[in-house]
């Protein structure tokens, strides 16, 4: 069984990011294996690595809007539909990360 791989990526002004992948076929295997190390090695070996660069805060709270921001992004440029639900855990989220950017402990 094939598996049509990356067939509709990302379309923008310029046809799309990627869309000379638009018609590459690859084994089931090989989308999966292309997940598993670009949608989790690869972000958690860049988070471990920024810790070394960054602050732990600032690193937190890049990983608790990723998933926020990614919707957003599949459905400015994937053309996704988003539901109401999704859309009011999204705004809850970033509520989350504002708050708790803005609050300080008293000063004694």
């Amino acid at each position: 069984m094939e598996l049509l791989l990356l067939g509709r990526v990302v379309q923008g002004a310029a046809g799309g990011l990627l869309a000379g992948l638009a018609g590459v076929l690859a084994a089931p295997h090989v989308a999966l294996l292309w997940m598993i190390v670009l949608g989790t090695i690869a972000p958690f070996a860049l988070s471990i690595a920024s810790l070394q660069h960054l602050p732990a805060t600032i690193v937190g709270v890049a990983a608790m809007a990723e998933p926020p921001l990614a919707a957003l992004a599949a459905f400015l440029w994937l053309d996704e539909t988003l539901a109401a639900a999704q859309l009011a855990g999204g705004a809850v989220v970033l509520a989350g990360i504002g708050l708790a950017q803005t609050a300080r402990l008293p000063s004694r």
